[in-house]
């Protein structure tokens, strides 16, 4: 199956979702926040990122927004939050080729969605290729705001 990263700072949660990503066979590698997701992209190739949006240190749209401008990742992404999500962000997140769902996530629809990532393979670029990191990010905080 496949390697995912799965990036939430609720250990509860993480746990959670590490349990159910691995019932389903999959091999899963867990970050407690942004920054060490970020790190552990460096050295490690992984099939797909599964990350929440508001974490402390680097934000999941951060994270994701340098995976694919600075590591030129291709692999699809999904990305949840608590809180009430901008359409404008939505849209964002949908041109780097991320999937987008709500907290709660119910089990059985974190593993739908993994399953309809994985399935739709490589991300395309769009003109999202020719976006800077702070176009990706703007009008959110730093990240040592949320520390």
């Amino acid at each position: 199956m496949a390697l995912i990263l799965l990036a939430e700072d609720d250990v509860h949660l993480r746990a959670v979702m590490a349990m159910w990503l691995r019932k389903q066979g999959h091999q899963v590698l867990e970050a407690t926040h942004g920054q060490e997701a970020m790190e552990m992209l460096q050295s490690q190739a992984v099939d797909l990122l599964v990350t929440d949006i508001n974490m402390p240190y680097l934000r999941g749209t951060e994270l994701v927004a340098w995976w694919r401008l600075e590591k030129k990742a291709r692999q699809p992404a999904v990305m949840f939050s608590s809180n009430d999500t901008p359409p404008a962000m939505v849209e964002r997140m949908q041109r780097f080729g991320v999937f987008w769902y709500p907290k709660p996530i119910p089990p059985s629809r974190l593993v739908q969605l993994v399953q309809e990532a994985l399935a739709s393979g490589p991300v395309v670029e769009d003109t999202w290729s020719t976006m800077t990191f702070s176009e990706w990010s703007a009008g959110e905080s730093a990240p040592e705001e949320r520390k």
